[in-house]
């Protein structure tokens, strides 16, 4: 009759809770790069009703909130401000697709 005995418990890294004797064995990552993201793209009517709604924002927070729920950062405002200042706010056409439209002119702004 075989007596089996409890096996001890591997060292354990204190910090990555890692076995010290941990060896890659199972199926490797696939090392194929996956496809560059796109870029999101706004019609110009999307970009004023975010405008307008900034505007309107009274309390604190809720611009914040705003470019949360519409997954934005603070940049866009500030661009599409800068935009809608010098007359250049433009977007995409709703529904269109295919290569971008002509970006801007004056973009960049003034003496640019």
């Amino acid at each position: 009759m075989a007596i089996s005995l409890p096996r001890p418990r591997p060292q354990v890294h204190p910090e990555t809770a890692v076995s010290a004797d941990w060896q890659v064995d199972g199926p490797r990552p696939d090392p194929e790069v996956p496809e560059k993201a796109k870029r999101r793209q706004f019609t110009a009517e999307h970009k004023l009703r975010i405008l307008e709604e900034a505007d309107r924002a009274t309390e604190p927070g809720q611009i914040g909130a705003l470019l949360r729920r519409e997954g934005l950062h603070s940049s866009h405002l500030v661009d599409w401000h800068r935009q809608r200042e010098w007359g250049t706010l433009i977007g995409r056409p709703a529904g269109s697709s295919g290569s971008p439209g002509p970006r801007c002119a004056g973009a960049g702004g003034p003496g640019r």
